[in-house]
Protein backbone atom coordinates (compact mmCIF):
# COMPACT_ATOMS: atom_id res chain seq x y z
CA UNK A 1 0.00 0.00 0.00
CA UNK A 2 1.07 3.38 -0.63
CA UNK A 3 2.21 5.54 2.15
CA UNK A 4 0.09 8.06 3.76
CA UNK A 5 1.71 9.12 7.38
CA UNK A 6 4.94 10.35 7.44
CA UNK A 7 6.56 10.94 10.98
CA UNK A 8 9.58 13.36 10.48
CA UNK A 9 12.17 13.34 13.26
CA UNK A 10 12.64 16.98 14.32
CA UNK A 11 16.49 17.65 15.27
CA UNK A 12 18.87 17.41 12.37
CA UNK A 13 16.04 16.13 10.00
CA UNK A 14 13.82 19.02 10.03
CA UNK A 15 15.68 21.59 12.17
CA UNK A 16 19.28 22.16 11.99
CA UNK A 17 20.00 21.44 15.45
CA UNK A 18 23.62 21.77 14.94
CA UNK A 19 23.35 24.87 14.24
CA UNK A 20 20.65 26.37 16.55
CA UNK A 21 22.52 24.70 19.19
CA UNK A 22 26.18 26.30 18.51
CA UNK A 23 23.86 29.90 18.34
CA UNK A 24 22.18 29.05 21.88
CA UNK A 25 25.38 28.12 23.83
CA UNK A 26 27.89 30.94 22.62
CA UNK A 27 25.34 33.12 23.79
CA UNK A 28 25.27 30.98 27.21
CA UNK A 29 29.28 30.90 27.07
CA UNK A 30 29.55 34.62 26.47
CA UNK A 31 27.24 35.54 29.15
CA UNK A 32 29.42 33.74 31.70
CA UNK A 33 32.71 34.58 29.91
CA UNK A 34 33.55 31.63 29.29
CA UNK A 35 35.33 30.39 25.75
CA UNK A 36 32.95 30.11 22.68
CA UNK A 37 35.20 29.12 20.03
CA UNK A 38 34.31 25.82 17.66
CA UNK A 39 36.59 23.09 19.63
CA UNK A 40 34.52 24.34 23.28
CA UNK A 41 30.92 23.87 21.58
CA UNK A 42 32.04 20.47 20.29
CA UNK A 43 33.31 19.28 23.68
CA UNK A 44 29.43 20.62 24.77
CA UNK A 45 28.19 18.72 21.95
CA UNK A 46 30.00 15.29 21.70
CA UNK A 47 28.34 15.14 26.26
CA UNK A 48 24.93 16.14 24.91
CA UNK A 49 24.67 13.54 22.37
CA UNK A 50 26.26 10.94 24.58
CA UNK A 51 23.50 11.81 27.33
CA UNK A 52 20.62 11.58 25.04
CA UNK A 53 22.04 8.17 23.86
CA UNK A 54 22.03 7.09 27.50
CA UNK A 55 18.37 8.75 27.87
CA UNK A 56 17.31 5.79 25.59
CA UNK A 57 18.79 3.23 26.44
CA UNK A 58 17.10 4.27 29.82
CA UNK A 59 20.25 4.61 32.07
CA UNK A 60 19.50 7.52 33.23
CA UNK A 61 16.69 9.96 33.92
CA UNK A 62 15.34 13.28 31.56
CA UNK A 63 16.74 15.51 34.45
CA UNK A 64 20.24 13.69 34.06
CA UNK A 65 20.36 14.81 30.62
CA UNK A 66 19.48 18.06 31.01
CA UNK A 67 21.22 19.14 34.33
CA UNK A 68 23.86 16.47 33.43
CA UNK A 69 24.98 17.09 30.70
CA UNK A 70 26.19 20.85 32.09
CA UNK A 71 27.83 19.01 35.59
CA UNK A 72 29.61 16.75 32.90
CA UNK A 73 30.77 20.24 30.44
CA UNK A 74 31.85 22.08 33.47
CA UNK A 75 34.06 19.77 35.19
CA UNK A 76 35.84 19.26 31.14
CA UNK A 77 36.30 23.50 31.35
CA UNK A 78 37.33 23.60 34.96
CA UNK A 79 34.51 25.84 35.46
CA UNK A 80 32.65 26.33 39.00
CA UNK A 81 29.61 27.10 38.00
CA UNK A 82 25.61 26.08 38.61
CA UNK A 83 24.63 23.60 35.96
CA UNK A 84 20.95 24.24 37.02
CA UNK A 85 20.56 27.78 36.34
CA UNK A 86 23.17 27.11 33.03
CA UNK A 87 20.32 24.74 31.80
CA UNK A 88 17.74 27.56 32.47
CA UNK A 89 19.60 29.30 30.65
CA UNK A 90 20.72 27.64 27.60
CA UNK A 91 16.89 26.41 27.76
CA UNK A 92 15.76 29.75 26.72
CA UNK A 93 18.43 30.30 24.32
CA UNK A 94 17.74 27.55 22.36
CA UNK A 95 14.02 28.01 22.51
CA UNK A 96 14.81 31.52 20.45
CA UNK A 97 16.49 28.81 17.14
CA UNK A 98 14.66 27.33 14.83
CA UNK A 99 16.81 27.34 11.81
CA UNK A 100 15.65 24.81 9.35
CA UNK A 101 17.56 22.12 7.19
CA UNK A 102 18.14 23.31 3.83
CA UNK A 103 15.27 22.50 1.67
CA UNK A 104 12.95 21.19 4.64
CA UNK A 105 10.69 24.01 3.92
CA UNK A 106 10.27 23.33 0.40
CA UNK A 107 9.99 19.31 1.20
CA UNK A 108 6.87 19.51 3.95
CA UNK A 109 5.34 22.31 1.74
CA UNK A 110 5.28 20.13 -1.20
CA UNK A 111 4.43 17.05 0.47
CA UNK A 112 1.82 18.09 2.96
CA UNK A 113 -1.32 17.99 0.56
CA UNK A 114 -0.73 14.13 -0.17
CA UNK A 115 0.56 13.03 3.01
CA UNK A 116 -0.50 13.38 6.88
CA UNK A 117 3.29 14.92 8.01
CA UNK A 118 3.47 14.40 12.01
CA UNK A 119 6.70 15.57 13.80
CA UNK A 120 8.33 12.73 16.42
CA UNK A 121 10.78 14.04 18.71
CA UNK A 122 12.31 13.81 22.05
CA UNK A 123 13.65 16.61 23.61
CA UNK A 124 12.88 19.30 26.01
CA UNK A 125 8.80 20.28 25.81
CA UNK A 126 9.04 23.75 26.30
CA UNK A 127 12.06 24.06 23.48
CA UNK A 128 10.95 21.85 20.87
CA UNK A 129 7.01 23.72 20.79
CA UNK A 130 8.79 27.12 20.89
CA UNK A 131 11.42 26.19 18.21
CA UNK A 132 8.73 24.26 15.75
CA UNK A 133 5.39 26.48 16.22
CA UNK A 134 7.20 29.03 15.50
CA UNK A 135 8.84 27.67 12.80
CA UNK A 136 7.80 28.05 8.52
CA UNK A 137 7.02 24.34 8.45
CA UNK A 138 4.45 24.43 11.27
CA UNK A 139 1.30 25.19 8.99
CA UNK A 140 2.08 21.70 6.75
CA UNK A 141 2.18 19.54 10.23
CA UNK A 142 -0.67 18.09 11.32
CA UNK A 143 0.84 17.55 15.09
CA UNK A 144 4.00 17.82 17.25
CA UNK A 145 4.26 14.71 19.31
CA UNK A 146 7.16 15.34 21.91
CA UNK A 147 8.15 12.75 23.98
CA UNK A 148 8.18 14.55 27.22
CA UNK A 149 4.59 14.94 27.02
CA UNK A 150 3.61 11.90 25.43
CA UNK A 151 5.52 10.17 29.23
CA UNK A 152 8.00 7.87 27.45
CA UNK A 153 11.16 8.84 24.73
CA UNK A 154 12.15 7.37 21.49
CA UNK A 155 12.38 4.51 20.84
CA UNK A 156 10.68 3.03 23.08
CA UNK A 157 7.60 0.90 21.79
CA UNK A 158 5.27 2.89 24.23
CA UNK A 159 6.37 6.53 22.95
CA UNK A 160 5.02 4.58 19.40
CA UNK A 161 2.02 3.29 20.56
CA UNK A 162 0.97 6.24 21.97
CA UNK A 163 1.72 8.42 18.74
CA UNK A 164 -0.29 5.71 16.88
CA UNK A 165 -3.21 6.28 19.31
CA UNK A 166 -3.12 9.95 18.90
CA UNK A 167 -2.70 9.82 15.02
CA UNK A 168 -5.94 7.28 15.28
CA UNK A 169 -7.78 10.55 17.30
CA UNK A 170 -6.93 13.12 14.80
CA UNK A 171 -7.20 11.37 11.41
CA UNK A 172 -9.55 8.14 11.77
CA UNK A 173 -7.00 5.64 11.12
CA UNK A 174 -2.87 4.79 11.48
CA UNK A 175 -2.22 1.49 9.83
CA UNK A 176 1.16 0.47 10.26
CA UNK A 177 2.17 -0.14 6.30
CA UNK A 178 0.88 3.01 5.61
CA UNK A 179 3.37 4.81 7.49
CA UNK A 180 7.08 6.07 6.74
CA UNK A 181 9.11 7.26 9.27
CA UNK A 182 11.69 9.41 8.48
CA UNK A 183 15.35 10.33 10.69
CA UNK A 184 18.83 10.74 11.36
CA UNK A 185 19.05 8.45 14.37
CA UNK A 186 19.70 4.98 14.25
CA UNK A 187 19.46 4.50 17.53
CA UNK A 188 16.30 6.65 17.90
CA UNK A 189 14.65 6.56 15.23
CA UNK A 190 15.20 3.59 12.59
CA UNK A 191 16.05 1.54 15.78
CA UNK A 192 12.33 2.39 17.41
CA UNK A 193 10.44 2.35 13.77
CA UNK A 194 11.79 -1.03 13.33
CA UNK A 195 10.64 -2.65 16.54
CA UNK A 196 7.14 -0.95 16.28
CA UNK A 197 6.57 -2.73 13.13
CA UNK A 198 6.95 0.32 10.59
CA UNK A 199 9.11 1.19 7.10
CA UNK A 200 11.67 3.36 7.85
CA UNK A 201 14.11 6.31 6.01
CA UNK A 202 17.66 6.48 7.19
CA UNK A 203 18.46 10.37 6.76
CA UNK A 204 22.50 9.49 6.44
CA UNK A 205 24.07 12.31 5.29
CA UNK A 206 26.61 10.11 3.98
CA UNK A 207 26.64 7.62 7.02
CA UNK A 208 26.48 4.17 7.18
CA UNK A 209 24.08 2.21 8.78
CA UNK A 210 25.43 -0.27 11.69
CA UNK A 211 25.69 -4.25 9.71
CA UNK A 212 26.15 -5.75 13.57
CA UNK A 213 23.21 -4.27 14.27
CA UNK A 214 19.96 -5.49 12.28
CA UNK A 215 17.34 -3.04 13.91
CA UNK A 216 19.85 -0.34 13.01
CA UNK A 217 19.24 -1.28 8.76
CA UNK A 218 16.73 0.91 7.35
CA UNK A 219 13.98 0.23 4.83
CA UNK A 220 15.77 2.86 2.75
CA UNK A 221 18.50 5.50 3.24
CA UNK A 222 18.51 9.09 1.85
CA UNK A 223 21.32 11.42 1.73
CA UNK A 224 19.35 14.52 1.97
CA UNK A 225 16.16 15.49 3.07
CA UNK A 226 15.41 17.06 -0.63
CA UNK A 227 15.64 13.63 -1.51
CA UNK A 228 12.56 11.99 0.45
CA UNK A 229 9.46 13.37 -2.44
CA UNK A 230 11.29 11.46 -5.46
CA UNK A 231 11.72 8.55 -2.86
CA UNK A 232 8.23 8.92 -2.15
CA UNK A 233 7.07 9.05 -5.77
CA UNK A 234 9.39 5.73 -6.50
CA UNK A 235 7.32 4.21 -3.57
CA UNK A 236 4.09 5.10 -4.70
CA UNK A 237 4.59 4.53 -8.40
CA UNK A 238 5.34 0.87 -7.29
CA UNK A 239 2.64 0.62 -4.85
CA UNK A 240 0.05 1.39 -8.09
CA UNK A 241 1.70 -0.79 -10.13
CA UNK A 242 3.36 1.90 -12.59
CA UNK A 243 6.90 0.43 -12.14
CA UNK A 244 7.49 -3.10 -12.37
Amino acid sequence: MPYRTLLLDADNTILDFFKCEKVALRSCLIHRGLPSDDETVAIYSAINDNQWKRLERREISRQEVLVGRFRIFFDRLGYDGNPAEMQDEYTEALAGQNFLMEGALDVCRSLSGEYDLFIVTNGNSYNQHKRIDSSPVRPYLLDVFISEELGADKPSQAYFEEVANRIRTRTGRFEKDEVLLVGDSLSSDIAGGNRFGIDTCFLSYGRTDCPGFPEYRSTYTIHDIRELPDLLKVCKDYADGTVD
